[in-house]
């Protein structure tokens, strides 16, 4: 068994996934901007995309203190 071969082939698994979530959330975002769909399907598309990339979600997207905005506003 060659690990490097296993290791490559993974990585392109990975990385097609990774094309195909993107492709899926421009498309989203498209139907998005024309109300085709809410902002709630557009949420799972861009939730799936965010879970395959390799980010720490906490140390760079810390949104607390925007929530905490949100709250006080009257819509």
């Amino acid at each position: 068994m060659n690990y490097k071969a296993d290791q490559n082939t993974e990585q392109k698994q990975w990385v097609q996934s990774v094309v195909e979530a993107s492709e899926a959330a421009v498309i989203g975002y498209e139907k998005y901007l024309l109300d085709l769909i809410d902002y709630r399907e557009l949420a799972t598309i861009m939730k799936t995309l965010a879970g395959l990339l390799p980010m720490d979600r906490d140390k760079y997207h810390d949104f607390e203190h925007m929530k905490a905005k949100r709250k006080g506003k009257k819509r």
